[in-house]
């Protein structure tokens, strides 16, 4: 198991531009399983303040913003990794997900 510690924004981007968007049956339910483990709890969207805006951004109460520590399994991992690796080859990384780029590349 590795750790891997993530803010908000982290945890928002993991899901939507970070994983796999495609790929084999496991894969996919490897990262199914990873949004599943940095998804928020109703009781971090309340105390988060976490709310859609009307423009389509997410906004939240950045003073109650905090890293949360997850342990991923080698499997895990190596989907994190793979994620990162194709976002690489096709030039995708953009400075919203360099953090978590730079996290993955040390586990």
């Amino acid at each position: 198991m590795k750790k891997l510690k993530l803010n908000t924004l982290e945890r928002l981007l993991m899901s939507a531009k970070f994983l796999l968007q495609q790929g084999g049956f496991i894969q996919m339910l490897t990262a199914e399983g990873i949004k599943g483990k940095v998804k928020f709890s109703p009781e971090e969207l309340d105390e988060l303040e976490l709310k859609d805006n009307p423009n389509g951004s997410v906004s939240w109460n950045y003073s109650k913003d905090r890293e949360v520590e997850y342990e991923f399994t080698d499997s895990e991992v190596s989907i994190l990794k793979k994620s990162m690796e194709e976002l690489d080859q096709n030039k995708q990384i953009t400075n919203d997900i360099l953090s978590i780029c730079i996290k993955v590349d040390k586990l």
